[in-house]
């Protein structure tokens, strides 16, 4: 399949063939295949096989009132003009009654060639199509999304064309509710949004929301620029500041159809929720009798409170995803995420399951010889029970190591610092930690600089503490 760039399908009707063809950006085209053969011979005695046997839908094609146009395409390599018309002439036997319109022809008819990559210019090819246009795909949407246009982005911005893929999966649509709970720049709500679903993006890190450095300066964008750019304001519900971890935002009942993200998982964004550090918690407990965060003076712009986060693990992270989707998707609706893992460590059975969840979907990307992202797609089949959902028990399981997406920030960067000690406190780094790392390296995830903190606040972020 690697090297045949052609799917042979059986679409019911012409209707839903060019409604497949506006959505996708996957295919080139959708083609409605008249013959097929090994060489040229081969496929002009199938056509006049078809020609004989399909009467009907020949007089369509050699309708004397439509005009129709050639185009010759070969997988592997590229024609001459002259070399096209040589192909084209071997059809002579046809008698094309039509008049030709090179521009917008009533017949669009293709002459496809299988050659296979890299295949010699004088081999023959392996498989000859005569073919009828139906409908081109919207491969131009790659590039008008595309992220070197973009007017903001951030350094985990999914580029346009896998944007796409996760729309198609969640069945974005006019009419449909979309959220992604760790929104970012928005891309993903972005091209659902195209689609014509309504969307909410939320995320924690609050300078990305609004476009400010942790510093609180404007960076002149944000992410309503992006939805501006493409005229898709309307559909874009509510920019929301929350804390994933926690389930007070939304009233706990089937409200979406689809969840779309994915999931920070330490390599260049860390997830985060709302709590206190250890260095907070441990001047807490030494200064209990004296006020934490001093009262600002009078007059001034000062914020009373500065809102803490801390590392969110990964297996925390994707407990909560279900639980979120169980709960709020409506029946049939769909979660989307992609899921990154170690290619040696992988298994099927990795992939995280609730119980009023179906898995639809599980489509690979390579990214590596070592690493690979999965596209991973859900349905929701069952209503939500809290007297039996309410208390499943926590995904303990990716913290084991044979998990492939078990400490991936620790394993794609090869540093110890990222492993995730939440499961196992007593953790002590070594040289063979992980594969590559030659230093022995203090610290934790926990203690990394926060992300997330600086956020809430675009003007001055000021605070006293003792």
């Amino acid at each position: 399949m690697e090297d045949n760039p052609y799917l042979m399908v059986d679409i019911p009707t012409e209707e839903l063939a060019v409604k497949i063809a506006q959505r996708s950006v996957g295919l080139k085209a959708i083609y409605e295949v008249f013959s097929e053969g090994k060489n040229y011979e081969e496929n002009c005695e199938a056509l006049k096989v078809f020609r004989d046997t399909n009467p009907e839908r020949w007089s369509y094609i050699s309708h004397a009132d439509r005009t129709f146009k050639f185009t010759v395409e070969a997988y592997g390599r590229h024609y001459s003009r002259q070399e096209s018309i040589d192909r084209i002439e071997k059809y002579r036997f046809i008698e094309w009654k039509g008049k030709v319109n090179l521009k917008q022809p009533e017949l669009d008819i293709w002459i496809l060639e299988e050659c296979g990559a890299n295949a010699p210019h004088d081999s023959p090819p392996k498989r000859v199509f005569f073919a009828r246009l139906v409908a081109m795909s919207r491969r131009d949407l790659v590039e008008t999304y595309s992220l070197k246009k973009r007017a903001y982005l951030g350094t985990t911005s999914m580029e346009s064309e896998i944007s796409f893929f996760t729309a198609n999966q969640a069945l974005a649509r006019p009419g449909s509710l979309v959220i992604d709970p760790f929104v970012g720049t928005g891309s993903l709500v972005l091209t659902a949004a195209h689609f014509g679903a309504r969307v909410i993006g939320a995320d924690i890190d609050m300078c990305v929301l609004t476009g400010v450095t942790k510093a609180g300066k404007p960076k002149g964008k944000n992410l309503y620029n992006n939805f501006e750019q493409y005229g898709l304001t309307d559909r874009l519900v509510s920019l929301i500041r929350w804390d994933h971890s926690t389930r007070n935002c939304f009233r706990q009942k089937p409200m979406f159809d689809a969840i779309v993200c994915d999931p920070p998982y330490g390599v260049r964004a860390g997830a985060k929720k709302v709590g206190k550090k250890p260095k907070t918690l441990a001047r807490k407990a030494a200064h209990d009798n004296q006020p934490h965060i001093l009262e600002p003076p009078p007059n001034s712009d000062w914020h009373k409170h500065v809102t803490q986060t801390v590392a969110y693990s990964v297996p925390d992270v994707l407990s909560d995803l279900l639980d979120f989707a169980a709960r709020n998707l409506v029946v049939g609706g769909r979660l989307v995420y992609w899921l990154p893992t170690l290619n040696e460590q992988y298994k099927p059975s990795d992939v995280p399951q609730h119980p009023c969840l179906r898995l639809v979907a599980n489509s690979k990307q390579p990214v590596s010889l070592r690493f690979s992202r999965h596209l991973i797609t859900m349905q929701k089949e069952v209503e939500y029970d809290p007297n039996v959902h309410g208390n499943l028990p926590r995904i303990e399981y990716s913290f084991e190591e044979g998990v492939g997406h078990a400490n991936f920030a620790m394993k794609y960067l090869k540093d110890p610092r990222r492993h995730d000690k939440r499961h196992n406190p007593d953790f002590v780094k070594s040289k063979q930690s992980v594969e590559g790392v030659e230093d022995d390296k203090e610290g934790a995830a926990d203690d990394q600089p926060d992300v997330a903190d600086a956020a809430d606040f675009p003007n001055k972020r000021q605070k006293q503490t003792n």
